[in-house]
């Protein structure tokens, strides 16, 4: 059980105060990267972002890399952002907030690793251009890729546990179905091209991060069970 009087009170009133304003700082980043995303697509010449990969727009040959580094950025931002709202939803939830902010450094790792795409963004690795993988950035981008799926997807399996214990029901079976539904989207085979097929799997990451900024804080007490 949670220990008494002293300064647990002012831990509570600490912890709800700095998830307030990265609730906000979720929504922004979210809103950040999209608005980021449109306006490389839209300064590179030829890029089709229904066949063209989002990594493309920061990579080393593209005609402006840096609003596409900035995208990176923001979507970073955003999950590391999401670890402090955690903190308010559901304080026992230590090792989710932990994960959030590993998936947040492999989404900064995977910006400043940018692929090679020497003949532009344009069709980079999924039409006639190709993606130069074989360098070590491209293998270190593909690994941070996986990485942040990887450890989001433990960060909702984390959340949902630590939910559960501390009998948040509602939040528990969003953190399961979230963290199934990321995972099957970022290997199972989609009906679209491949740019709005990676474009449904980062949205679907940024809609669980919303959802759980508008999440209702724990009141004191709760998830600090044993």
């Amino acid at each position: 059980m949670g220990g008494g009087g002293g300064p647990g009170p002012d831990r509570e009133v600490t912890r709800l105060l700095r998830a307030r304003p990265a609730r906000v700082g979720v929504a922004v980043a979210v809103a950040g990267f999209w608005l980021a995303a449109l306006t490389a697509g839209a300064v590179e010449p030829g890029y089709d972002p229904g066949r063209d990969y989002l990594s493309a727009l920061a990579s080393v040959g593209a005609a402006a890399p840096a609003p596409g580094l900035l995208m990176f950025g923001c979507g970073a931002a955003a999950l590391a952002a999401a670890g402090v709202v955690v903190q308010g939803v559901v304080p026992s939830a230590r090792l989710a907030r932990r994960l959030l902010l590993v998936s947040a450094a492999c989404v900064g790792v995977a910006g400043l690793a940018r692929v090679s795409c020497s003949d532009g963004a344009a069709g980079c690795g999924a039409g006639p251009a190709v993606v130069e993988q074989v360098t070590l950035l491209g293998r270190v981008h593909s690994l941070a890729v996986g990485g942040y799926q990887v450890a989001f997807s433990l960060a909702l399996v984390a959340l949902a546990a630590a939910a559960g214990r501390a009998w948040r029901r509602g939040l528990a079976a969003f953190g399961w179905t979230a963290a199934l539904g990321t995972a099957v989207l970022a290997v199972a085979p989609l009906p679209w091209g491949p740019g709005t097929d990676q474009r449904v799997w980062v949205a679907a990451g940024h809609l669980v991060l919303l959802v759980l900024a508008a999440w209702p804080d724990g009141r004191p007490g709760i998830g600090s069970r044993p």
